[in-house]
């Protein structure tokens, strides 16, 4: 008897310490996330109200008010072609002429390769195809050899003195001098080491312009180094550190990006490896690349109603489709890479994205509650809509096989726009080609999207009826 109390008192006072650590454990761990929670909370409101801050102080700075129309050009190295497309399209519009001629003005800005562009816009120096023709001879004798990784900075050399060799003896021109003076230019620079962006919008030189073009092209250690500015000594270097695309987001900007990730007006309408960046491909890409810019910005222009539906149509030109390569043993192997990215990748970054799309929808929520302003609680709706949608799984799990509003997903996830094209079986068409893979010309003429059409007729209603409401 004594031996079955003994044991029964062991058992209770063993069931009571487990109680207590568990217990004493759970405390803890509950301790723990609601610190975390309430640490989150406090992150998320200081850094509303940072942002809310610097809205408001650049609301207070903005000059956008003066310029009708802002054209900002986003980094992007040897993506500079995809630019050249862009600015021809532009030119072929002939929206410049028109808005000059009603006495408007345009500004032109631009970053890292969206600098040597948006120098050659303000200055009327449209000569893009010829820009092409000298890239991709730049492209191919950078290819020849990786000892040429680091000599860029030659390549730019001799553009500037190729395509702006008249801007030599600039203070004895006084037409151009004003031009490039009465702040339709902003060429974007990184000051060093704080990493705060510079704007140049005044050159009374030619060295002035060369220099400023130089420091928002240095991406050390690929485009030269870093180095001391002739009047100020500040140190600089490549504008893309501290402002990828200039004016993004702004009213009456159209911002162009060649990455397809982006969330510019005009950007790749269809995935275009990033690390083209860096390293070129070969001629048919390029020239590709020099396309697919032009009739994305016919695209941008017509959905922004700044050309017509029917102009925008005549103005698109052929383009193809970015070429694989590598025979039976790279499409194979591309397959099996597909399944272990879909068994080991793929999972994690669903996560991530509902992780993102769930921060967002509180910092929405907080941002809509101090500014006491619809449109966040609009994208906070649309995030919480994704969250919820079992369609928004079964897309994000087997790609594009799932109907599901592909737009809104886009616009709410960062990381849905990045990984959409290489992991999650995003689209690889522009509902624009018309040539087949080795370049041969169907004979049937591109037509725009009927997504573009879509948002042009949509933006059109919007307009008549602001109209009408005026009236």
């Amino acid at each position: 008897m004594p031996d079955v109390l003994f044991r029964w008192l062991f058992y209770g006072l063993f069931l009571l310490i487990n109680f207590c650590f568990y217990f004493t454990l759970s405390v803890y761990f509950i301790i723990i996330i609601l610190v975390s929670f309430c640490c989150c909370c406090c992150f998320v409101f200081i850094f509303s109200v940072l942002i809310l801050c610097a809205m408001s102080r650049g609301s207070a700075n903005d000059d956008s008010k003066v310029f009708d129309l802002t054209f900002g050009f986003a980094a992007g190295g040897w993506f500079g072609m995809y630019h050249f497309g862009a600015c021809q399209a532009i030119v072929d519009s002939g929206i410049i002429d028109r808005l000059t001629a009603e006495g408007k003005r345009v500004r032109f800005a631009g970053s890292s390769a969206g600098a040597l562009v948006a120098l050659c816009m303000v200055l009327k120096n449209y000569r893009f195809k010829e820009m092409r023709d000298f890239l991709m001879g730049c492209a191919e004798h950078y290819r020849y050899s990786w000892l040429n990784l680091f000599r860029i900075d030659r390549y730019l050399d001799d553009a500037l003195d190729q395509f702006g060799g008249h801007l030599r003896e600039l203070e004895m021109k006084q037409e151009l001098f004003d031009t490039l003076n009465d702040g339709a230019l902003e060429i974007f620079v990184t000051t060093l080491p704080k990493m705060k962006s510079k704007i140049f919008t005044e050159f009374h030189s030619h060295e002035d312009v060369v220099e400023a073009v130089k420091a928002s092209c240095c991406a050390a250690p690929f485009v030269g180094v870093p180095f001391r500015l002739r009047g100020t000594g500040e140190w600089v270097c490549d504008g893309g550190l501290s402002i990828v695309t200039p004016h993004n987001g702004e009213p009456r900007t159209i911002t162009v990006s060649p990455f397809y990730c982006s969330t510019a007006t005009v950007h790749p309408t269809i995935f275009v490896p990033f690390w083209w960046g860096l390293r070129p491909p070969g001629k048919v890409a390029l020239r590709n690349l020099f396309a697919l810019g032009y009739n994305d910005m016919i695209e941008g222009l017509v959905v922004n109603g700044y050309i017509t539906p029917e102009k925008g149509e005549s103005l698109l030109r052929p383009e193809v489709q970015f070429l694989n390569g590598g025979g039976m043993f790279r499409r194979y192997g591309l397959y099996l890479l597909d399944f272990l990215a879909f068994i080991f990748v793929r999972p994690v970054i669903v996560l991530c994205i509902y992780v993102e799309l769930a921060f967002m929808s509180f910092f929405y929520f907080l941002r809509g509650l101090f500014c006491l302003d619809n449109r966040p609680i609009r994208r906070m709706y649309d995030n919480l809509r994704n969250i919820v949608s079992i369609r928004t799984l079964g897309r994000l799990i087997f790609g594009e096989n799932v109907p599901h509003n592909v737009e809104r997903l886009e616009k709410s996830s960062r990381v849905y726009r990045v990984f959409n094209p290489i992991l999650l079986g995003g689209k690889n068409t522009t509902e624009r080609a018309v040539m087949s893979p080795t370049g041969v010309f169907s004979g049937v003429m591109p037509t725009l999207s009927s997504k573009t059409r879509k948002r042009a007729t949509s933006a059109a209603q919007e307009k008549s009826e602001k109209i009408y409401r005026r009236l």
